[in-house]
């Protein structure tokens, strides 16, 4: 397997990870897609992702992780015109802690994010978020984040202009101006003013 890092979503050498202590070390299999990713925080392991191969069951995945690592996700892969679904499931000591879905553009950008009810298996709309652009840091352009209520309906837009500290939140009543910001088609527009997963394919 290729073995590469990223630090805050930047790729770095193996030689530049030693100078962070909070990093992504990225297993890639030979069809180039990532295989294992493993998390580190203050210069440990804190967590690792795990992606299932075809064939290969959920009980394969688990037993292939070493518990002692304490955290771990197991994630399948499924792909949705250009976007990627991957449905997490997350385990601490081999016991299932909490599932999760998110849709991935071809950007390699998050665009919805969703916790899953662990016994009726269906999305909590409350806990979804979408989010719309994207800031690496202080000098990049303005994004969004959309909140939902517990019935799907949007709830209100974070916009932030260039950092966490320069934000404003938009509601039902002038949310027009983010579709008129990020100039959204119809289509778009419409999709984030729910908590639907699935986004039209145009």
């Amino acid at each position: 397997m290729n073995i590469s890092y990223k630090h805050i979503g930047e790729n770095i050498t193996a030689q530049q990870a030693l100078g962070h202590s909070n990093f992504d070390k990225i297993y890639m299999s030979t069809d180039g897609l990532v295989k294992i990713i493993e998390k580190f925080e203050d210069s440990n392991l804190a967590e690792v992702h795990y992606y299932r191969a075809a064939g290969e069951t959920e009980n394969d995945a688990v037993q292939i992780i070493d518990s002692k690592n304490g955290r771990f996700t197991i994630l399948t892969r499924e792909f949705y015109g250009s976007y990627i679904i991957e449905n997490g499931n997350t385990y601490r000591n081999n016991e299932i802690i909490g599932k999760y879905r998110q849709l991935i553009d071809d950007h390699e950008l998050s665009i919805c994010y969703q916790e899953i009810d662990l016994d009726s298996e269906e999305p909590i709309l409350s806990e979804t978020t979408k989010d719309l652009g994207y800031s690496k840091d202080e000098t990049s352009t303005h994004y969004a984040t959309f909140y939902y209520k517990d019935n799907g309906d949007l709830k209100y837009c974070e916009f932030n202009y260039l950092s966490d500290y320069d934000s404003e939140i938009f509601y039902q009543d002038n949310i027009i101006l983010i579709r008129n910001k990020f100039v959204l088609t119809d289509a778009m527009y419409n999709y984030y003013l729910t908590a639907d997963f699935l986004p039209p394919i145009i």
